[in-house]
């Protein structure tokens, strides 16, 4: 259980005040966004070229196309195992940890090169890193959200807020940056997200040679807990 998420006492460490915040569930991604055959990933292509042989649950969903009533098949495929899932639907192939420690995070980037070898000549544009969190809004994730207005104007025309939601884009030298913050009540779930334009797969396993999902893990933490003053409990778990 998570101290932020369940008392308003914070921990004082090395003289600052330090608030607890717990891994998002489901929120632990890595996105390529491409034209995909989604026919290629049966649970057997699945489980021998991606997952060394490991057997998987796979839920295959119909959906219609919205233009002629056509049910169509192997537009939403996902795989699972204990450790993570594989979804291929639409535009992107999406793999996600279940769990997040770095032996799983490395399991992914695995999985991404593999996709890689496999796919070469499959057409991309775009992959991300996606990592979430969960916490109670202090003082300083407050500030991200203060309005001049003070939302004055609603209250005293009846409305009353529910949720406020931000987003902050930043370029960095090789990458997009997004911080997406959303708060209900004084509760927050920050989302990350790293984002590389790529124009082919044989430079995403170069991309992937250098740069690993556990290193993004640990600038986020350090990100997060320079902005905010947020740090994961010693667990990391889930609720």
């Amino acid at each position: 259980m998570y101290r932020a998420l369940t008392s308003s006492v914070p921990l004082r460490k090395l003289d600052l005040i330090v608030f607890y915040m717990k891994y998002k569930e489901e929120a632990f991604t890595a996105v390529i966004v491409g034209s995909w055959n989604h026919s290629i990933f049966s649970k057997e292509w699945v489980s021998k070229y991606l997952l060394d042989g490991e057997n998987v649950d796979v839920n295959i969903s119909t959906q219609n196309d919205g233009k002629t009533q056509t049910i169509i098949i192997g537009e939403s495929i996902i795989s699972s195992t204990q450790d993570l899932s594989i979804q291929s639907k639409e535009n992107k192939f999406r793999v996600t940890a279940k769990k997040f420690d770095d032996i799983i995070l490395q399991k992914v980037d695995d999985i991404i090169i593999k996709l890689t070898e496999y796919l070469p000549h499959t057409p991309v544009k775009a992959f991300g890193f996606n990592i979430g969190f969960s916490t109670i809004a202090n003082d300083k994730l407050l500030k991200w959200f203060a309005c001049p207005d003070d939302n004055k104007y609603f209250e005293t025309n009846g409305f009353s807020l529910i949720k406020e939601k931000i987003l902050r884009l930043f370029k960095h030298r090789e990458y997009e940056f997004n911080v997406g913050i959303e708060k209900i009540d004084d509760k927050c779930d920050i989302g990350l997200n790293f984002h590389f334009e790529i124009d082919s797969l044989v430079s995403l396993k170069t991309l992937l040679n250098e740069k690993h999902f556990k290193d993004f893990k640990s600038e986020s933490l350090v990100i997060l807990n320079s902005l905010f003053n947020l740090t994961i409990d010693e667990n990391g778990t889930v609720e």
